[in-house]
């Protein structure tokens, strides 16, 4: 399995759906109100293979803010030992 449906699968188990829809809001939030800022978080996100990982939903469904490009470098070098959550609820 590739990481980024790993990735997908632990986030779905680690929030609710009410969670999610928030994370989701608020990306979209994002989308429209910062383009520049979030295409470059969404760029680095994407080369970097972290479509989908945990930190991510939990940044947007905290922030109303693009991901800075430290703080998505740093998710990649700790994404497979954090995608699954507290206490590996999110573990496949």
């Amino acid at each position: 399995m590739p990481n980024n449906q790993r990735y997908v699968n632990s986030t779905r188990k680690n929030f609710t759906d009410a969670e999610l829809r928030k994370a989701q809001e608020n990306h979209s939030y994002v989308a429209n109100r910062f383009p520049e800022e979030f295409a470059e978080s969404e760029a680095l996100i994407k080369a970097r293979g972290l479509g989908g990982h945990r930190e991510i939903t939990a940044h947007y469904l905290a922030n109303k803010s693009p991901m800075d490009s430290h703080t998505i470098k740093l998710l990649q070098t700790y994404a497979d030992s954090t995608y699954e959550g507290p206490f590996g609820r999110g573990r496949e």
